[in-house]
């Protein structure tokens, strides 16, 4: 049994050591890789390209492929880097080295009372180099090789670097291996944004979105990091594409945590997604017409400092910086308020307006030979001074305008002679000059039509009045009836003189036509 005790004892020493000059050789060797599942690595920078394959010792390694130099050392290719895991057997075994018992392909001797649900606290320490380790505690040989203890037997992870890069690769003082320079190219720019709101020209307004960008992975990086690396410009433009004169321009959007957001070119983040975005719309400088879009550019900053020191670049796929920028239209702008007009004929405001109050017509006695010779929109709420006397005996009196002898052009509606005329006033924003346009319905070139109708005034036999256009499909104030005394409002015909031929581009004794144009 002594003799027996000696063989198995000098075979552990074997063993230990050997497993001790296979770590100090794998690690002196020049073909690292950064992969290690105990550093703080995430992924390799070798280029997309050398994924499936590995240069590991003067052989070539597919993707998820296997190698056993010795029971104690066992390597595998993983995205380009090999990666080995090299085990050391224990200084103190917990048994008589004589009780030892070897396995084939077992790296290390097992104790025959072996056992694994040790509590921690009884786990073993490990004698690694000349110095003792406690259980789970790590240390670094190198930057390339990361060691662990695990109940008495050190483990330790070597990485080596991929032999090709494809690229001029920087190396950092504190890293395993080289590093490509970081790349992103975007394949898309997609703005979320889902406050849609009315606005008007002068306003400041905020805006809350997020933004989504599509990367190319075959090209991209596989991980980016570091502090300053994006910039979200945004403005307000005329067209769907941005271009053209940017209103509002705020050159950079994010703040400091988003500027300094990672990106993972991984299969489960299909994009990186900025959310909780926030921008300041100034609608100056410009007027409704100018402001239409929404529109965002994503880019890279000026100074962009990733970790490793490394350089970055961004780039659209195919050079098209379309894909950078993105748009969305925004809600109804209200320009500023300069013009206001009086709709005869109609208690409501075109669609082209807004409406600043609803109201009836009054003027002056039609036999009257003083008083107006206007027409004008009287609210249907009245707001008195209380300190002004009423009813004087020489006042300018107004009364209701009525129809006289009016037919709609609606054949439901009923002859309107004697009912009195309805109106409205209505702003237009944007514009500022407005046209009575007589004989046509239509307006000229470049004019906006805000209604049509029929030029009515006083009659022939009374004292003069002022024209106006009333709605074709006139409505009337219901429960009114013809008085004696009110003004009188009647269709405006088209006569010549005697002897006088009329333009043979009008008719006879026909009601003229009118529109009511603004610009």
């Amino acid at each position: 049994m002594e003799r027996r005790g000696k063989v198995w004892g000098l075979g552990l020493l074997v063993a230990f050591i050997l497993g001790q000059m296979m770590l100090s050789v794998t690690a002196d060797d020049s073909e690292y890789s950064e992969y290690s599942d105990y550093s703080y690595y995430s992924s390799t920078s070798v280029d997309i390209n050398d994924r499936d394959r590995c240069s590991f010792r003067g052989a070539v390694l597919l993707h998820n492929q296997r190698v056993v130099i010795d029971p104690c050392t066992h390597c595998m290719c993983v995205d380009g880097t090999t990666t080995c895991n090299i085990e050391s057997c224990p200084a103190k075994p917990g048994c008589r080295i004589d009780e030892l018992v070897f396995y084939p392909d077992v790296c290390c001797p097992h104790c025959p009372h072996d056992s694994t649900s040790l509590e921690l606290s009884d786990r073993n320490p490990c004698s690694f180099r000349g110095k003792f380790m406690l259980h789970h505690e790590r240390t670094a040989i190198d930057q390339c090789t990361h060691c662990r203890c695990e109940n008495s037997t050190t483990r330790c992870i070597i990485a080596s670097c991929p032999s090709e890069v494809g690229c001029e690769a920087v190396l950092s003082p504190d890293e395993c291996c080289p590093r490509c320079p970081h790349k992103l190219f975007v394949e898309k720019t997609i703005l979320l944004h889902n406050n849609s709101f009315d606005f008007s020209e002068g306003d400041s307004r905020e805006l809350y979105f997020s933004l989504d960008v599509v990367s190319d992975r075959n090209q991209s990086t596989r991980w980016i990091a570091g502090t300053n690396l994006w910039k979200l410009s945004a403005w307000i433009s005329q067209h769907e594409d941005g271009s053209g004169v940017k209103y509002s321009l705020t050159d950079q959007v994010f703040i400091e945590t988003d500027a300094a957001k990672e990106y993972w070119n991984f299969a489960e983040y299909e994009e990186t997604r900025w959310s909780q975005l926030r921008y300041t719309a100034s609608f100056v400088g410009g007027t409704c017409n100018h402001f239409k879009y929404f529109c965002v550019k994503f880019d890279r900053t000026d100074h962009p400092e990733p970790i490793y020191g490394l350089d970055l670049t961004l780039s659209a796929v195919n050079s098209e910086d379309s894909r950078l920028v993105d748009c969305m239209p925004l809600g109804d702008c209200k320009g500023p308020v300069e013009l206001v007009y009086t709709r005869w004929g109609s208690g409501d405001c075109p669609s082209t307006a807004d409406e600043v109050y609803d109201g009836f017509a009054v003027g002056s006695k039609y036999e009257a030979i003083g008083g107006t010779s206007s027409y004008f929109c009287l609210p249907q709420v009245p707001g008195y001074d209380q300190n002004v006397p009423s009813n004087h005996a020489q006042s300018t009196k107004v009364y209701n305008v009525e129809y006289d002898g009016y037919q709609t052009d609606s054949r439901a509606s009923p002859n309107l002679n004697g009912y009195n005329v309805p109106c409205a006033v209505c702003e237009v924003r944007g514009r500022s000059t407005m046209l009575l346009y007589p004989g046509s319905v239509s307006c000229p070139g470049g004019w906006t039509r805000e209604y049509s109708g029929y030029l009515m005034a006083g009659r022939s036999q009374d004292y003069r009045t002022e024209a106006v256009c009333v709605e074709s499909n006139a409505e009337y104030i219901a429960g009114t009836a013809e008085s004696s005394i009110g003004a009188k409002m009647t269709k405006i015909e088209l006569s010549c003189a005697s002897g006088e031929p009329c333009n043979t581009a009008y008719e006879y004794g026909r009601e003229l036509p009118c529109a009511v144009c603004t610009k």
